[in-house]
């Protein structure tokens, strides 16, 4: 007699199940200790527990040469490895869906840091006529919202090296998991966790899709099996990304900050609205901000009244410009218009 466990089921309603014998072991288990098996991710997402136990005795097989690994070796050690070099700090700026900028907590150092083994859409760049893809506003904003001036734990992972066009050099992404601990989280009821992974915040409300690697070896995040089963959460739920047949929101927004025509003309609007609320999209110096005013649709560029901050080849613009911008970068905030010049609280 043994345990049957229903796990989940296929596209073609194949039932996918964890069998325990009379002892209570792990059929799968046993056979992945012997090298009679090989971890596939696909069905190892349907597991709600024990993916890691099946992929720790895979790896002893593989080490150990048992059956279906005889001939196994080793791949060399990874040059672009990055692990152990974990660090504490404070989120600055999300960089776009997957990638966040943070403040490293000993040196003060900024690092941008991409999260390993998901994708989520790309933000486009205007200027050159790129749109974003559907969702990609939604991540940006959800990574903003829960992370800017957050406190992180950051497990850095590997190096992925992207080519570029033409004979520029190569981009390089540190990839890493960022753990963001839930007593910054007000008003939220996180289960008794006391950490959460963003990547996996992000994959489990359908705002990134999880990267499917191409071996087994290939370098991927220390949770990619969390990863997976958030994902499939998302597919049944029909969240985000992962739900055809719902079109994403649609976003119009007027730049107006580059243009001093239209900035005139949107002056009355913002003056008669009184106290508005922004959000801070750029920091250009110490006194100039570039907002997005979500009510109107519009962003905006202006400088703080009554201030000067020393200018970018002037004694003390770098420390003014990184005072404003690990204060205010992204930050929601309120506006007050006057006669003609913008007094800025945050």
């Amino acid at each position: 007699d043994v345990l049957i466990v229903p796990e989940g089921t296929d596209k073609y309603n194949n039932l996918f199940c964890t069998i325990r014998a009379p002892d209570g072991s792990d059929v799968a288990e046993l056979l992945a200790q012997n090298g009679l098996v090989k971890v596939v991710d696909w069905s190892l997402a349907m597991m709600t527990a024990g993916a890691a136990t099946l992929r720790a005795a895979e790896k002893a097989a593989k080490l150990a040469r048992r059956c279906m690994w005889r001939s196994y070796v080793a791949p060399p050690p990874n040059p672009n490895s990055l692990i152990g070099k974990n660090f504490l700090g404070t989120v600055v700026e999300v960089a776009s869906g997957d990638s966040i900028v943070i403040a490293d907590a000993d040196t003060g150092a900024e690092r941008r840091v991409t999260m390993s083994s998901i994708r989520a859409p790309k933000m486009g760049n205007e200027r050159r006529g790129i749109k974003p893809e559907p969702w990609a506003h939604e991540a940006k904003e959800f990574l903003r919202t829960r992370c800017v001036g957050k406190r992180v734990k950051v497990s850095m992972e590997y190096q992925r090296k992207i080519p570029t066009q033409g004979d520029g050099p190569e981009i390089v992404l540190d990839m890493g998991t960022v753990l963001l601990p839930t007593d910054q989280l007000k008003g939220e009821d996180n289960n008794g966790v006391t950490e959460l992974n963003v990547a996996e915040m992000l994959v489990l409300r359908g705002l990134a899709s999880v990267v499917r690697h191409r071996n087994d070896d290939e370098d991927r995040s220390l949770k990619y099996d969390d990863l997976m089963q958030a994902e499939q959460r998302a597919i049944k739920g029909k969240k985000g990304v992962q739900n055809k047949d719902k079109p994403a929101p649609v976003h119009h927004v007027n730049d107006i900050s580059q243009n001093a025509n239209k900035s005139k003309q949107f002056l009355p609007f913002l003056q008669r609205a009184g106290t508005s609320h922004a959000i801070v999209d750029y920091v250009l110096s110490g006194h100039r901000l570039k907002l997005s005013v979500p009510k109107e649709g519009a962003l905006i560029s202006f400088a703080i009244a009554g201030v000067r901050c020393p200018q970018r080849d002037e004694p003390g613009a770098a420390e003014a410009l990184r005072f404003v911008r690990h204060r205010c970068a992204q930050r929601d905030c309120e506006i007050d218009v006057e006669v003609s010049f913008l007094l800025f609280s945050s």
